[in-house]
């Protein structure tokens, strides 16, 4: 479950307003509760990974620093949903062009059901994050496309209606920005084809909904097979609804009566996916805390965040109800934070408490001289209970100062792969290497490139375990670093290495610390460890 835009800031501003204190709202007390690094590869190609685009704890307390390396939401959606990076402004396309393979999609493969809900249209960034590909999210007539007729999702929700606005009222004319007229035409008959979706080598129907009554119907009684539901508004159920005021309070507005909750969305969408004996993968997307802070709305913040929090509730109460902790995964996350929200103007701080069903104090810094766009490079929460949760324990292996230990949002597919017996997978590997103290914490983000400085860590601690003893660096004392541009509080092990003959810099006194590492140089670099050690190697080439 996804709220989008969700900082940590978001969420003591709705726990303030809706309960008067802190840690009081669904998730707070789940099990894992930690913090997490959302960056991209900016905002054009890029290399695969690049050591300079990686959060900084140091970026805390840095007021101007907050909106380097941000991330989209097509590129977070992407991080989470595929395990791998891309820049900005794609989705589940790789900077080489390659197409990146969904979790939803190893999903399918084993027989299991798929789906997405949003509150905001059904092609945008973190629904189609989870589902399609292409090298820009503003296509969505392609990425429609993609969702509806060609991939085997079977439940797609949202908004994103071609006929009605952001009011719950009929356009004068119709606006199909984010469904493609044809396509729509084709739905709106109550059904459309699709691609195979339940695996038995045929085209199987969507069932198109689109009125209150309808998706309230998905609530009892038989259910279809696969469900398309597109609410009757075009941008979100309810955060940009008429408004002449958008800095009122929460509640002041009344809402739209035709539509349905992210909630009932959601428990409609439970009851199609559980159906498949298998199992299923379902991305919820609370997505209109994001937008009310593009446009410095705190009363409509909090209205979102408490959709949302209902929301996670019913998804609780369903698991306890038809599943089981034991057998059901259940993450609470953001794709990254939007507006900057702080306690006061010009400062990051907390945002302040003035009891229940009272505005907090809060700032949204977008648009100011502060120089924040839409979205800042925070740490977002992240929370876990549920089968296997416990693993992203072991893969946030980075502190932050201020929140404590992280992960980085590629770790979320990991895990969720490994726990399913997902091909291709090492992230138990990975854990049994930080069990033998192979990996040292503070390597980060393990499902992306390695630099050349955090290999020599690896291979470092590989050499002192094999040895069975403490590594000597010869001569250190004697004999100054030759090296210039690498970390100094690991200066001794690269040190130690180079000495050794088993690394070397890259030009006159360069170790190119940060630069990627090539299989080729990492098997290079391992065989000169075991030959170092007097085991048989199959070739020894030159230091890299």
């Amino acid at each position: 479950m996804i709220g989008d835009g969700m900082g940590f800031n978001q969420v003591l501003a709705a726990d303030y307003y809706l309960y008067g204190k802190a840690d009081a709202n669904p998730f707070a007390n789940f099990p894992v509760r930690l913090a997490m690094s959302t960056y991209s590869l900016g905002d054009s190609p890029g290399p695969e990974d690049d050591a300079a685009q990686v959060y900084s704890p140091s970026l805390y307390g840095r007021f101007d620093e907050w909106c380097i390396n941000v991330t989209e939401s097509s590129a977070a959606a992407t991080a989470m949903s595929t395990g791998k990076k891309c820049a900005n402004p794609s989705i589940a396309v790789a900077p080489d062009g390659r197409l990146l393979r969904h979790t939803s999609q190893d999903f399918e493969e084993q027989g299991k059901s798929t789906g997405v809900v949003t509150s905001v249209p059904i092609t945008h960034a973190t629904p189609a994050g989870f589902v399609a590909h292409n090298a820009k999210r503003s296509a969505y007539a392609a990425i429609a496309q993609e969702m509806i007729k060609e991939s085997a999702t079977d439940v797609i929700m949202g908004c994103g209606h071609p006929l009605y606005s952001d009011d719950n009222e009929l356009f004068a004319e119709p606006n199909y920005g984010y469904i493609p007229e044809d396509l729509w035409l084709d739905m709106s008959d109550g059904e459309i084809m699709g691609a195979d979706a339940n695996h038995d080598g045929t085209p199987d129907l969507w069932t198109f909904i689109e009125t209150k009554e309808q998706f309230e119907a998905l609530l009892s009684g038989p259910v279809p097979d696969r469900v398309l539901g597109v609410a009757r508004a075009w941008q979100t159920l309810q955060c940009l609804r008429v408004e002449e005021d958008w800095a009122k309070p929460a509640y002041t507005t009344p809402f739209n009566t035709g539509v349905p909750t992210l909630e009932t969305m959601v428990k409609g969408a439970l009851r199609v996916l559980s159906k498949n004996p298998k199992g299923f993968f379902l991305m919820i997307e609370g997505s209109a805390q994001e937008w009310a802070g593009h446009y410095s709305q705190p009363g409509r913040l909090i209205e979102e965040q408490e959709d949302f929090y209902n929301t996670v509730q019913a998804v609780i109460d369903w698991i306890e109800t038809n599943s089981s902790w034991d057998e059901t995964l259940l993450i609470v996350t953001a794709d990254h934070e939007t507006g900057l929200l702080s306690g006061a103007e010009g400062i990051l701080s907390p945002v302040v408490n003035n009891s229940k069903g009272v505005m907090p104090t809060m700032y949204f810094h977008v648009g100011t001289t502060y120089g924040i766009p839409w979205h800042s490079s925070q740490l977002v929460p992240f929370y876990a209970k549920g089968a296997g949760a416990e693993l992203y324990f072991a893969v946030a292996d980075q502190y932050d100062p201020y929140r404590g230990w992280y992960l980085d949002n590629t770790e979320i597919s990991a895990v969720i792969r490994e726990l399913c017996g997902i091909k291709n997978t090492k992230c138990q590997d990975i854990l049994a290497a930080k069990e033998l103290g192979l990996v040292p914490a503070g390597l980060q983000n393990y499902a992306a490139g390695i630099t050349r400085e955090n290999f020599c860590i690896l291979a470092y601690e590989l050499l002192h375990k094999a040895a069975g003893t403490e590594i000597i660096t010869p001569h250190y004392q004697n004999d100054p670093d030759p090296f210039t541009d690498h970390t100094s509080y690991i200066s001794y092990k690269i040190f130690t290495l180079y000495k050794l003959g088993i690394v070397n810099g890259v030009g006159e006194n360069k170790f190119a610390p940060d630069k990627i590492l090539t299989r080729e140089e990492a098997a290079t670099i391992l065989n000169r460890i075991a030959a170092y050690l007097g085991s048989i190697s199959w070739c020894i080439h030159p230091a890299v």
